[in-house]
């Protein structure tokens, strides 16, 4: 309130009747900085942050912003503002210049780094939820781009939880950070309460174990030669052992009057008579599990047992005890056996006396019965989606045999006078008999060979590789374009509904030209073969296959399909549209004869990743997973490990302002006759690169003019 009088006061009375903009910041609580060496990275971000806020409850220009930032530095701090003024161009220095600047020099990007890392590896732990809820808000600050959505903030925080926590809240699914942390707050009182129940239960039911006449806890002999000391005589107000009952109270023993113990009256009567609670109950049922067993033991004294089951109980049923683990095995008159699991205070579910839970039936609390059963995990199959189930011969188990006669086949054009190259093959494992079985490959007595390797893909399968570096060499490159991904994502502005189909073995599904199939010969130990259909490796591969299906989704391209090499993505503004895309893309397959993979194709999502990006009505933004994957990189120690850094850093360039002035310093060290050196400034740019983009926002969609 009182910053809204001093705006509107200054108003009125004009920049010149009121104090300057020094004056206004510490009369706000701005505090001096003097950038002392060594002061810690969070005490700088901490100034920074106080000083952003106050200057946003103060009228102040872009001008006097920076004026009143910079008149708080003192000492060293001032002293390396001065040089950092002085060699900057003047049209630079604006507040967010020295924001930037200043982060770089008092907080620096390993402070950055660290604060991202512990983002990643936060749990709750012995925290409360409210505590876990402050931490988790303070590091996401410096992750943006993982949690770039409400979506992602919340499966972050869910998956941070103590278990038992989340095994109540993650079935809600709930996807708004706000409801997400109460909803926590609120199990965690009741898992409080729960266990502040259960300890008052157990301390009210322990029994005197030991010598008789003793009471009270167990207590260990431990022999010593020290003296014993002098019995104290009893004072006089010292509870004593009452006679009647055998327990120590004060006053008149009630027991066995039928008072009431809280007010002593005589005139309230039970509920209902169970048993008397002295003696066994002979020929009763213990139920568990559903299972009955009977009782047939003789009378037994209770004392404060709540049930005793005899030796000849417990032969009749060959019960089995495990004493370490608390549980015992009963086995039924039909040989089933039934686990009985002692109650545990860290067990999910909470068992109650059928006392308790009558009184509190009593009270109104509303009882629900549940049943729990394990589904096993049905795989999604075609005929689980809608439309999909139509077209099941699109998604075949494994491509049938050779593709049939298409617009495009590929073929092999050799530079002049080229003579045919032939290498030893490498060591392997015979998986080229799968191959020849379907018809790819065929025995060849070719002057061509090329040696053969495998490679592990992600789903554990093998992926037959050809060395084709020799032949590419020889080869005219083909000068198909391939599209640039920015002009793939513009057309999906609009979008709210997506699918994405990735086809099987995509390049064995068209053929090699009958004059070409010999130059893709390749050798084994186990014989000599050559492709019938297009094998991967080859220099042209990808520049054919993307004319190929170009030529087949013409019609569509820029409506509602895009589609890269072998992944096609369908887009629309609605479900209704959706309905009517995906049949006809469905039906180009089948008609064409492409065949898809079933397990890696989505349907009806909202959004979709597709070429290391994730995109949405919103936008498209950097897929997180990628972003990980950059901050675990460690500094390069040679050129070819700066070069695999920037390509995948520079995929994503376009999310990030001046990617080209940051990585100058590592591209420098690309050039021809550079040493590799690797200093403080290239560390400092190598971690800048990781950090921003890490941040990276999302990109918004243009809006039409």
């Amino acid at each position: 309130m009182l910053r809204v009088l001093e705006r509107v006061a200054g108003a009125g009375m004009g920049t010149g009747a009121w104090k300057s903009v020094p004056e206004r910041l510490r009369a706000n609580g701005a505090e001096v900085f003097r950038g002392i060496s060594g002061i810690a990275p969070n005490s700088a971000e901490y100034w920074l942050e106080a000083v952003e806020r106050i200057i946003d409850d103060l009228d102040f220009t872009e001008e006097e912003k920076l004026k009143g930032v910079v008149s708080l530095l003192r000492d060293e701090a001032y002293q390396w503002w001065l040089t950092v003024k002085d060699g900057a161009v003047a049209d630079r220095i604006t507040l967010d210049f020295f924001k930037t600047v200043f982060q770089g020099k008092y907080i620096g990007t390993s402070y950055v780094d660290a604060q991202r890392r512990a983002f990643l590896n936060l749990v709750q732990g012995s925290r409360s939820v409210a505590a876990y809820e402050a931490e988790f808000l303070r590091l996401s600050r410096y992750a943006r781009g993982i949690v770039a959505t409400e979506h992602e903030r919340c499966i972050r925080f869910e998956d941070g939880l103590r278990d038992d926590l989340r095994v109540l809240i993650a079935p809600q699914r709930e996807r708004e950070f706000s409801v997400l942390v109460e909803k926590a707050k609120i199990v965690e009182k009741v898992k409080r309460i729960e266990k502040l129940n259960r300890d008052r239960d157990r301390s009210g039911n322990k029994r005197n174990v030991g010598p008789s006449g003793s009471a009270g806890h167990n207590q260990k002999k431990i022999r010593s030669d020290r003296p014993k000391r002098e019995e104290r005589p009893a004072v006089a107000n010292q509870t004593q052992k009452c006679a009647r009952c055998g327990k120590f109270h004060t006053g008149e023993c009630w027991t066995g009057s039928g008072k009431y113990f809280r007010c002593g009256s005589t005139d309230h009567q039970p509920i209902r008579t169970l048993c008397s609670g002295k003696q066994a109950l002979s020929g009763g049922t213990f139920r568990s599990s559903g299972d009955s067993f009977s009782n047939g033991s003789d009378g037994n004294p209770f004392g404060e047992f709540d049930l005793i089951l005899g030796m000849d109980w417990l032969g009749k049923y060959q019960v089995k005890v495990d004493c370490t683990a608390k549980n015992m095995v009963l086995k039924t008159l039909e040989g089933d056996e039934v686990l009985v699991i002692e109650e545990r205070g860290n067990c999910l579910s909470n068992v109650v006396t059928a006392l308790r839970a009558e009184m509190m039936v009593r009270k109104g609390c509303e009882v629900i019965l549940l049943f729990v059963w394990a589904l096993e995990a049905k795989e999604l199959t075609v005929g689980d989606v809608r439309m999909v189930k139509e077209f099941p011969d699109a998604f075949p188990e494994e491509l049938p045999g050779l593709p049939p006669d298409r617009e495009v086949e590929f073929g092999i054009d050799l530079l002049p006078r080229t003579a045919s190259v032939s290498i030893a093959p490498y060591r392997m494992a015979p998986k080229e008999l799968e191959l020849l079985d379907r018809g790819f490959i065929r025995p060849s007595g070719s002057p061509w060979g090329a040696p053969v390797l495998f490679v592990k893909k992600k789903d554990g399968s093998m992926r037959m590789c050809i060395d084709y570096h020799q032949l590419n060499k020889l080869t005219i490159k083909n000068k198909y374009p391939l599209s640039r991904i920015d002009d793939l994502f513009n057309q999906l502005k609009g979008a709210s509904v997506f699918l994405k189909i990735n086809l099987r073995s995509g390049y064995h599904q068209l053929k090699v030209k009958e004059a070409d199939i010999h130059k893709t010969a390749f050798r084994t130990r186990y014989g000599h073969y050559e492709f019938m259909v297009m094998p991967l490796g080859l220099t042209n591969v990808p520049a054919v296959f993307m004319d190929m299906m170009n030529r087949v989704f013409q019609p569509y391209l820029d409506r509602f399909v895009v589609e890269f090499i072998d992944n096609i993505l369908v887009y629309s503004g609605s479900e209704e549209e959706h309905d009517s895309h995906l049949r006809v893309v469905l039906q180009i397959l089948r008609e064409k004869r492409l065949y898809a993979k079933f397990s890696k194709c989505e349907f009806w999502l909202r959004e979709v990743t597709f070429l290391g990006h994730v995109v949405s009505a919103e936008g498209i933004r950097v897929d997180p997973r990628k972003i990980e994957a950059l901050l675990d990189w460690k500094p390069p120690k040679s050129m070819a490990e700066i070069r695999s850094f920037l390509g995948l850093a520079g995929y994503y360039k376009r999310f990030v302002e001046g990617f080209s002035q940051i990585a100058a310093l590592l591209t420098k060290l690309l050039r021809k006759g550079v040493p590799f050196v690797w200093s403080d400034k290239q560390q400092e740019s190598f971690e800048k690169l990781k950090r921003i983009l890490t941040e990276a926002p999302v990109r918004r969609w243009e809006r039409s003019s």
